[in-house]
Formats: C-alpha cells, structure tokens, sequence
C-alpha cells in the first residue's frame, strides 16, 4: 500500500544521506589522485652539503668568458654580459646541495656552469671542450670527468616547463663524475632522470613492457657507452635507464646509490661494486626485473596498471550506486503497477465480475492502436514511479 511504499522510500533516503559523505570523500580522492602534481625533484634539505677540503678548482673558463665565483661552484658566462638570473643562481645552489647529500657525496670538486647566449656559442664551446657537434634537440650538456656543464640559454628560454629538469639533470652528471670515470653510461642517465624528477610516464612504462615480452631490450652490458643514433632510439634509452633505477629504489633503498659511489670511488669496477652494494650480481638484478616487466604486459596490468586504489574504491562506489539506483527505480514500478492494479480492479471493492463471453469491441472503445515503436499514437504513458 501506500504506506509501505512510503516507508520504503524513506529508508532509501535514510541510506542515501548516511552514505553521501562517504561517496563524496571516495570521489575527491579519486580525483585528487587522478590527476597528481608533477614531481619537483628532490626535496632540498635544509643544511647544505660542504666541499672537501681538498676539493679541485674547477675547470678553465672557454675563450671569452669570465668567471663569476658561487659557494661551491662557479659560473662561466661571456665577458661584458649580464649576470645570470637570481633564481637559476638559487637553483643551482640548492640542486647541487641536494644530490650530494643523497649521493652521500662530500663534492671533491667545483663545477663549472658556463651560459651560452645562443646555438652558435653552445655549439662552439661544446666543440672547444672536446664533446663534438650537439645535437639539435640537446639543450645542455655535462662533461662529468671535468665537472662542466654548458647551457645553451636561448633554447632554454623556450623549454619554460623543463628549464629546471634540464638543469638539475646535467648537474647530476657532475656529482656522479665525483665517484669517477667507471660509471656506465647507462647508470649515469638513469640516476640523473631520478634525481632530477623527471617523470616516467604510463605510456613509456607500457612500452618498455611490451619489448621485455618480446625480448626486446637492451642489455645494459650493451650499454656502457651507448650512443644513441636518433631522438627516438635516445628516448627509449633514457627510459629503460630511468625505469630500471626507480627498480633499484624500490628494491634495495635509495641508499644502494650512496654505497655504491663508494665502492666505485675506491676504484672498484663497476659489477663488482654493484654486487658488494646490493648483495646480488647486476645480470640477475636484472634478469630478475626484466621477468617482472614483461608480466605487466597483460591486458588486465595495463587495465587497472594506472589506477590506484582510492580510483578502484571510487569506481565500485560509483558502479554499485548505479546498480542500487536501477534496482530501487525497478522495485517502485512494481510496486506502482500492483497498486494501481489493485485500485482498478473491482474486486478490491467486494464487486463481483460478471463472467460473459467476449462480444465485439463497440465503435471507439477499446485499446488504442500501437504506433511502429510499440506506443500509443495518442502519446506515451508512463506507470512507473521515479
């Protein structure tokens, strides 16, 4: 009856308000995770990490450029210029301090930032300081035995986004030259992406997975000095570089990079000082880490590989609100069409119902004709509730 009907309703009111805040408290997490800040590299630590007290000076400037003294380094920029802006000054202060520290490094040498105001003089001094014709994507470069870093200033201006990721990059080049000349290119990349806070995008990670199924990647034993030959080939270098490094974080502790340093500043080659660093030989690391990577290359990893659980917990809310909904709107119609059932039948009343043979329908009465989709030409009627 009525009342019941009504009952009903009030409870799933009762329940709708009870469950509101929570449904609303899944769906801001998920929205909140959905769309993360990007990463700002490492956090900067409050002290700063001091220079060894034998620390080298750092390089000769190129022909033309003076030398303006930093706490720690030093910059390079054309005689007679501008000085170079504060916050990238600042920048480069702070970068420096951080890597060191998380390196565990003691900085036994002073870098050399030298700023060049266009192509042509990047080019030049790149050329001058023995590193051969960049190419035309690069828009800084590190030399990590000499402790230089050269940027080319007109293309960063135009790189308003990644400025400080590219700066930050090569700056870290220079704290791993610190350890020595025995880290692999392959290493020396993938560190620098992690300590600059590059991010690693779901797209590069599906792809890197796609090639471990397939047998695809390189070896990093191919990859001791990898020139890369096209920006594409470049990018998946740099990749699989970067994501085998975020393995190493999450597998031994970003401190397996500061005792590995170590092992390589005292001269250790370098699978020798990774096995001492991690406990384990760097092929079965990695052997290891390529089985995980092609397993994700499942349809189901890449279905739910970037969902995080409070997106999870949003879409089930989301999902059964929606099939609790339909269900309730199927219930109230039933209902409705028993109740108007019940009113229209004389029975309810006590009336007896004549039982006669069907004779013909008279003129004008009778059930009204259906159109093509099943409904009234009169118009469409609706019994159901809600």
């Amino acid at each position: 009856d009525r009342r019941t009907l009504t009952s009903r309703r009030s409870k799933w009111a009762r329940h709708a308000r009870a469950m509101g805040p929570l449904v609303v408290g899944v769906l801001w997490a998920a929205v909140a995770t959905a769309f993360p800040a990007a990463p700002a590299g490492p956090a900067f630590p409050a002290q700063e990490a001091p220079l060894a007290s034998n620390a080298r000076a750092h390089a000769a400037p190129p022909r033309g450029y003076e030398v303006l003294e930093q706490d720690g380094w030093a910059w390079a920029i054309p005689t007679g210029s501008e000085s170079p802006h504060e916050r990238l000054t600042s920048l480069i202060d702070e970068r420096l301090s951080s890597m060191r520290l998380r390196l565990g490094r003691s900085g036994n040498m002073k870098p050399l930032v030298v700023r060049t105001p266009d192509r042509g003089a990047f080019r030049k001094v790149t050329v001058e300081f023995g590193g051969g014709d960049p190419d035309q994507w690069v828009a800084a470069l590190a030399f990590p035995s000499s402790g230089i870093v050269v940027l080319d200033a007109q293309r960063l201006a135009s790189q308003t986004l990644m400025r400080g990721e590219i700066v930050a990059h090569e700056l870290a080049h220079v704290v791993l030259g610190e350890a020595g000349p025995n880290i692999p290119r392959w290493y020396h990349e993938g560190v620098a992406q992690w300590l600059a806070g590059e991010r690693l995008e779901m797209e590069w990670v599906r792809l890197l997975a796609r090639f471990a199924s397939d047998d695809a990647l390189y070896r990093f034993a191919e990859l001791t000095h990898f020139p890369p030959e096209s920006q594409r080939e470049s990018s998946i270098f740099y990749a699989q570089c970067h994501l085998f490094v975020v393995h190493l974080n999450e597998r031994f502790g970003e401190p397996v990079h500061a005792r590995l340093l170590d092992q390589l500043t005292a001269g250790i080659p370098f699978d020798s000082a990774f096995e001492k660093a991690t406990g384990q030989p760097l092929a079965e690391v990695e052997n290891a880490w390529r089985e995980a990577l092609a397993l994700k290359h499942t349809w189901w990893s890449f279905a739910v590989g970037g969902i995080s659980f409070f997106q999870a917990v949003a879409m089930l809310a989301i999902v059964a609100f929606v099939v609790q909904r339909a269900r309730r709107r199927r219930a109230l119609a039933r209902m409705t069409e028993r109740e108007m059932g019940e009113v229209l039948d004389p029975r309810t009343y006590g009336a007896e119902v004549p039982m006669t043979e069907p004779g013909p329908v008279p003129f004008g009465g009778g059930p009204e004709p259906l159109g093509p989709d099943g409904e009234s030409r009169s118009g469409p009627t609706d019994s159901r509730a809600g």
